[in-house]
């Protein structure tokens, strides 16, 4: 599960803390929980990644002078609402009200750029997840259509076919370029918030999921629907992906903002690009 790969551990890493023995740990993102006076505490959140699942809620507070602390409560103590997504991943609704937390460990930044951080570093799963099942979607379309026969020729020689494969292709590698940019800045989890490589990255890959579900499932026809076909696995799993963590209005519009407040949008924008050009050099 990419989410508590690079969520759940990213946060647990940074704080130099250790998961619970018991574990089954999820975290609940993008809210930050509130304690009150006795310890106890509280949040609601509407989408959880495999809160069913999770035995263990891990959740992001302030402490008194606002730093970031990680406290786990046990899931029996929250109302879960379960839910599943397009491709049948579990999800839920969560609420907890003062509920007992064991707190397991403190980051030595304002607790509202932490969630900000976990929110960026699901954005960054998703992406990586997005770009996977892109590549599986476009070589099944190509595929399907070379051994596909219509009228005595493959649907790949029909004109409107090739259109639909070009398309398709040339989304799938924009995206997973994104992608690439967006990627090594991964070693620096709080880098994440403000790096427009990674809100290209969620809005390319988001945008690009839509584009290529519609396209192979044309190409394929029926057979794309079918239980022993494999593409509507990678289709519901683009679409569902495609909101989590953000979709693609929600980072164009971060991204929007962010060109918006530089003084000077060219210098801003080569220093965005200026990683991914140093390793395009390197591979010369």
């Amino acid at each position: 599960m990419a989410d508590v790969l690079l969520v759940t551990n990213a946060l647990l890493g940074r704080a130099a803390a250790r998961s619970p023995a018991i574990g089954g740990l999820t975290v609940v993102v993008p809210v930050l929980a509130t304690t009150n006076g006795a310890g106890l505490i509280s949040a609601s959140a509407r989408w959880v990644p495999w809160a069913p699942w999770a035995r263990q809620l891990l959740m992001i507070a302030a402490d008194g002078p606002g730093r970031a602390t990680l406290t786990v409560v046990e899931a029996r103590h929250a109302d879960i609402r379960v839910h599943e997504n397009l491709a049948g991943a579990r999800w839920g609704a969560v609420s907890v009200f003062d509920a007992p937390g064991q707190s397991v460990g403190t980051l030595d930044e304002p607790a509202q750029r932490v969630v900000e951080m976990a929110y960026a570093m699901g954005a960054l799963a998703r992406s990586v997840q997005l770009s996977s099942a892109l590549g599986r979607v476009r070589d099944l379309a190509v595929h399907h259509a070379r051994q596909r026969y219509q009228f005595g020729r493959p649907l790949a020689a029909f004109q409107a076919v090739q259109q639909n494969l070009a398309v398709l292709a040339g989304n799938v590698a924009a995206a997973q370029a994104a992608v690439r940019q967006a990627v090594p800045d991964v070693s620096d989890p709080l880098c994440l918030i403000c790096e427009p490589r990674l809100a290209v990255a969620k809005a390319r890959t988001s945008l690009a999921a839509d584009e290529a579900a519609r396209l192979a499932h044309q190409i394929h026809g029926a057979i794309g629907t079918t239980r022993e076909h494999e593409l509507h696995r990678h289709t519901l799993a683009l679409l569902s992906w495609r909101d989590e963590f953000g979709s693609e209005f929600y980072w164009s519009q971060r991204l929007a903002d962010a060109a918006c407040g530089v003084t000077d949008f060219w210098e801003w924008l080569c220093g965005a690009m200026r990683p991914a050009m140093a390793e395009g050099h390197s591979h010369a």
